[in-house]
């Protein structure tokens, strides 16, 4: 569930984990004292607005990039091993399962 920011009717800003379907509905009492503001009244709603622009943003998930040049190098090795292109002590079989169980990392972003 995202994480939403509501002002309250008496100024102050409170963040609640909510699903998306409930965005924009107005927030309770209850959801108040679930998510750590014990003061609140505990069936009434409580007049608020929701912020629509973020004051934050934060990375949820890294990727690399494919295109980069490290990564384009390590996707050639891979191809040629997989078609058994390279000189190997491993068969072309035993190169694809290893490929496939292990993602090529990027080696700039390794180092940091």
């Amino acid at each position: 569930m995202p994480l939403y920011d509501y002002t309250l009717k008496d100024g102050r800003t409170v963040t609640l984990y909510r699903p998306m379907s409930r965005a924009d509905e107005p927030v309770t009492g209850a959801e108040l004292a679930d998510n750590g503001y014990p003061d609140a009244p505990s069936t009434a709603l409580i007049p608020s607005r929701r912020h629509t622009v973020p004051d934050r943003v934060a990375l949820a998930q890294f990727k690399s990039n494919p295109h980069s040049q490290p990564n384009q190098v390590l996707a050639g090795y891979r191809k040629m091993e997989e078609q058994g292109k390279l000189k190997s002590r491993f068969t072309a079989e035993q190169v694809k399962q290893a490929w496939a169980t292990e993602a090529p990392a990027d080696p700039v972003l390794a180092n940091t």
